[in-house]
């Protein structure tokens, strides 16, 4: 996972927007060190409605972002990028659900994989 987030930080700006805690996420990004890769973390906590999608549209609004992919693993995410007119990619692990990922754009099965699609 390291090696593919290093190879697409080099081609885009890299940003976690999720329906996480703020502490939780800042614990992964220090635990992992993904601060090397990862532009800006926005958690689900900076909305009043607790949308993902109106999430994604206030980072895309703020950092003035045209197109793009989302990559997740919950219908959430899918949503979202529909919702923003971003490009899903589905990634078929962790809490991954066959029916969520079937709206996606794009489904791996491998991380490594989105270097192929992006």
């Amino acid at each position: 996972m390291e090696k593919t987030l290093n190879e697409l930080s080099k081609k885009y700006p890299l940003y976690i927007v999720s329906n996480g805690q703020i502490e939780y996420l800042q614990a992964i990004v220090e635990t992992y060190n993904l601060d090397r890769f990862i532009q800006h973390t926005y958690s689900i906590q900076l909305m009043k409605s607790g949308h993902k999608s109106d999430l994604v549209k206030m980072v895309k609004n703020e950092k003035q972002i045209e197109e793009g992919y989302i990559v997740g693993d919950r219908s959430s995410d899918i949503s979202a990028a529909k919702d923003n007119a971003f490009i899903s990619i589905g990634v078929n692990f962790d809490f991954a659900q066959e029916d969520e990922l079937k709206q996606a754009d794009f489904v791996v099965n491998n991380f490594k994989d989105i270097l192929e699609l992006v």
